[in-house]
């Protein structure tokens, strides 16, 4: 478990999974994620086998410690431990009475010091639909830094969408 101030992000257990797939089947939420496919809660199972068996991906919930309710997810994809990078990741706050208060800031800076310090990671990316301004805000609070765009890189709601490239390395984190 890694704890903060306000949060803590602990392993996803079995009895997170049926609250993951409401939170990610939630079309206000859907419509930020890149694949299209909506959760069947019966394959959460499946999902969760194959997380905890990957080298390549982590995940944890994020959970306040005042009342230590969980209000989302957040992990690392295609981690490289070769070349030291990672793919930042999977954050939804999914409980809306806990977004715009700082959580999603506080856990994505926490995983960022993991990544860097446990991890021994190099660099962190990120892929965001250029739409997404608050995440982008957000990415940049944590020191992401805009690389490229994609133009028209992915379709989605019955039409393409710019996604923007955003990185850090572990010494521009190191300045925050």
């Amino acid at each position: 478990m890694i704890t903060e101030k306000n949060i803590t992000l602990r392993p996803i257990e079995k009895t997170d999974l049926e609250q993951i797939a409401d939170w990610r089947n939630e079309p206000k939420n859907h419509e930020h994620f890149f694949s299209y496919l909506y959760i069947a809660k019966s394959n959460q199972s499946q999902w969760y086998d194959k997380l905890c068996a990957s080298m390549k991906k982590i995940m944890f919930m994020i959970e306040v410690n005042k009342n230590k309710r969980s209000i989302g997810i957040i992990g690392f994809d295609n981690i490289d431990f070769r070349n030291q990078k990672a793919e930042f990741g999977n954050i939804l706050i999914g409980d809306k009475s806990y977004s715009g208060k700082g959580y999603a800031k506080e856990a994505s800076l926490s995983l960022l010091k993991y990544g860097f310090n446990e991890l021994n990671l190099n660099r962190v990316y990120l892929r965001c639909y250029k739409s997404n301004i608050a995440a982008i805000k957000m990415y940049e609070k944590c020191g992401f830094k805009l690389e490229g765009t994609l133009k028209d890189d992915h379709y989605s709601q019955g039409k393409f969408h710019n996604v923007v490239i955003m990185g850090i390395l572990k010494r521009e984190f190191a300045e925050i």
